[in-house]
Order: C-alpha cells, then sequence, then structure tokens
C-alpha cells in the first residue's frame, strides 16, 4: 500500500512545482510585455491558455503566447462571474489586514460593518444616517478618509472627531451637519488627532480605497451607500 501511495504523493509534488514554475515565467514574460503592470499572482483560468492577473485590488488577464492584456469579465454560462468573485475575494482579504482597534467602534453586535467615510461626503451621510437607524445588532469601526480636492473643510471635520474625547459623539456630530458653515480656522485640532488620520488614510490606501463611502460588511465589499446591498450582506443574504 506504501509502495503505491509514495508515487502518488511525489507526483503530485512535481505537478505543483511545474505550475508554479509556469506562473513564474508567466509573470516574467508579462512584466516585459508591459513594464508598468506590476503583477502579484498569475494563475491558470478555466479559459485554456488564459492567465488570471492579481494587481492590488484589481483582477484582469494575460494571453502570454500573442502578448494579449484583456479587461473585462468572465462569465459562466449559467451567470456566474468569476472576476467578480475573485475581486470580492481580493477585497475580503485586504479588510482582515486593518487594525480594527484603530477606528471609531460604534455598537457591540453581531454583524461588523467596516467603513471609510468622508464627513463632508453627502453619499456617506445617506449611509452613515441609515446605519445609525439600523444599529441594532451591529458593530462598525469607522474610519475617516476626507477627500479635500471635493470637500476642502472635510479634513478638519476628521481631525475634530479624532481628537475629541468621547469620538463616537463627536462623529454623529459632524455627520449630522453641526459643523457646517463653522469656521474650521477656530476647532480644536491636535497634533495627535492629525497623526491618526495619517493613518486611518494610510491604512484607506492599502485596502484600496478611492472613493467614499466604501464599506465592508461581514466580510463583503461595499462600493457606495448601496443600502439594498448593505441590508442583504447584513442579513446574510449573499
Amino acid at each position: 500500500m506504501l509502495k503505491k501511495i509514495v508515487p502518488a504523493v511525489m507526483a503530485l509534488f512535481l505537478c505543483a512545482a511545474v505550475s508554479h514554475a509556469e506562473e513564474s515565467i508567466t509573470i516574467q514574460i508579462l512584466h516585459k510585455s508591459f513594464p508598468n503592470v506590476k503583477a502579484e499572482k498569475v494563475v491558470k483560468t478555466v479559459i485554456p491558455g488564459l492567465y488570471e492577473v492579481e494587481a492590488g485590488n484589481n483582477v484582469f488577464y494575460f494571453e502570454p503566447r500573442n502578448g494579449y492584456l484583456l479587461f473585462g469579465d468572465i462569465v459562466t454560462k449559467e451567470g456566474k462571474n468569476l472576476s467578480a468573485e475573485k475581486r470580492q475575494e481580493l477585497l475580503a482579504l485586504r479588510v482582515k489586514e486593518i487594525p480594527l482597534e484603530k477606528g471609531i467602534k460604534i455598537g457591540n453586535g453581531k454583524n461588523v460593518v467596516i467603513e471609510f467615510t468622508d464627513p463632508d461626503c453627502p453619499f456617506c451621510r445617506k449611509a452613515a444616517d441609515w446605519l445609525g437607524k439600523n444599529r441594532d445588532g451591529m458593530t462598525r469601526y469607522v474610519f475617516l478618509y476626507p477627500i479635500t480636492r471635493l470637500h476642502p473643510s472635510a479634513e478638519a471635520k476628521a481631525k475634530y472627531i479624532l481628537g475629541a474625547k468621547d469620538r463616537e459623539k463627536a462623529y454623529h456630530e459632524v455627520m449630522g451637519g453641526a459643523l457646517d458653515g463653522a469656521d474650521a480656522s477656530k476647532l480644536k485640532l491636535t497634533e495627535k488627532a492629525a497623526d491618526l488620520l495619517e493613518e486611518h488614510k494610510q491604512l484607506a490606501m492599502k485596502a484600496g480605497v478611492f472613493a467614499t463611502p466604501t464599506l465592508w460588511v461581514n466580510g463583503k465589499h461595499v462600493s457606495g451607500a448601496d443600502i439594498p446591498l448593505i441590508e442583504i450582506y447584513l442579513k446574510g443574504e449573499k
């Protein structure tokens, strides 16, 4: 029995080694053909000769024989979007790296919502309002990511929140519009708050956040104030 098992195990290791070497060569070809593409991982797809390329939170495809780079989704005849599933998987991995203790904790429920928000973004406020009204059974971790080119006063408001003794109270105050129209230069802003805000920004970039609001609801990524999708993920229906 042992004599039969050993060759089989060795064959599996050999196949894995060949596969790894093939993928390594494919990455080399990709980087030579497209120097600006920084691929993190390349794997075979269900389509012969076509490889899936992971680069940050992005997924695209490479055909090394002719040097073609392809952007778009692979969808099965059953309607299953393989590309969207991979993007969701990558985003789920990114969110696991976020140190939740750095965020503003709101609530203490089984449903976990991680959100990157801009204090002056109307869509962020829409999401915040809905989450605030439906907070039962939810734990939220809020990270501030002011986009100053769109909202010049957002950075000062973010620092105000992070510098407050009661950050949750200050967050609700700002998102509710209490500081709208206030002179940002007169807000009490601390160096400690500025440092924490910089950490929030770096975490946003690392997680691949480029727009607000961006949320993860029970590990599932939500782009924008998509309330119906948030509800689905909170109910565990998808």
